[in-house]
């Protein structure tokens, strides 16, 4: 009886151990995002006229190119491209709406994350 009771309890323990350490790869690669979003928003080439200012289209696959780098899987509709102004004046705005899903040995559930440009 000792032994199913301490079974019991180490199954438990991996499972949240496995919960948490998922969870919080989610979150740390949330974080690394927002901060690419804000580098991608600042757009500095153009800003000092040593590129071209890029397309709505050409910010969405830069940001879907820098989550795939921290493993986040975007589909185009999850970004938000907004850009107002032109040329060097211009002011871009990135957000990011998805929900990774979190994969335990029975079930899953979506964990509903979001980042954007601003600070």
């Amino acid at each position: 009886m000792k032994n199913i009771k301490r079974l019991g309890w180490l199954a438990c323990a991996v499972l949240l151990v496995a919960t948490v350490w998922q969870m919080a790869s989610a979150y740390v690669g949330n974080v690394e995002l927002h901060q690419d979003l804000r580098d991608i928003a600042a757009n500095m080439g153009a800003r000092i006229g040593l590129s071209a200012p890029p397309s709505d289209d050409d910010l969405r696959g830069f940001v879907m190119e820098k989550a795939q780098g921290h493993d986040i899987t975007l589909q185009p509709t999850e970004v938000t491209v907004k850009v107002t102004g032109e040329g060097k004046f211009a002011t871009i705005y990135l957000q990011v709406d998805y929900a990774p899903r979190i994969n335990l040995l029975v079930f899953s559930f979506p964990l509903h994350l979001s980042t954007s440009s601003n600070p």
